[in-house]
């Protein structure tokens, strides 16, 4: 992952989450939107924590990408916002699709590329101290 245990045990409970979504896509269940409504918020609420976390730990280290990845988190939670948006019991399927795609892309191009750079610098000012 990026190297600062707290952020990889944090970006651990996105996989998690991302699993949870993966397997209430593929059950076979009537109704889903309770439940997508349930794993929503949960990824929200992680996010809100998470981003937090980052973000405090930028402005300590006085991280140069700050207002960059400040932005990206923003980004995030509005994405997540404007697809419960969308969300009814019709278009559960086609939403739990699109959000899981819309995480494993974040895997993929935030946390392995703009975390691991935010964290590389973090723990080289840490080295410092």
């Amino acid at each position: 992952m990026v190297g600062l245990t707290e952020v990889d045990a944090q970006h651990k409970e996105l996989f998690d989450i991302a699993t949870e979504i993966f397997e209430l896509f593929n059950a076979h269940l009537v109704d889903k939107y309770d439940n997508v409504m349930l794993v929503f918020d949960k990824l929200k609420n992680y996010a809100i924590l998470h981003f937090a976390h980052e973000e405090e730990l930028m402005l300590k280290y006085q991280y140069s990408g700050y207002n960059v990845h400040f932005e990206v988190h923003q980004q995030f939670l509005e994405t997540v916002d404007s697809t419960l948006l969308g969300l009814n019991e019709d278009t559960d399927e086609e939403i739990l699709k699109n959000i899981l795609i819309f995480v494993i892309e974040w895997i993929s191009d935030h946390i392995l590329k703009m975390d691991k750079a935010m964290a590389d610098s973090i723990k080289k000012l840490q080295s410092k101290s």
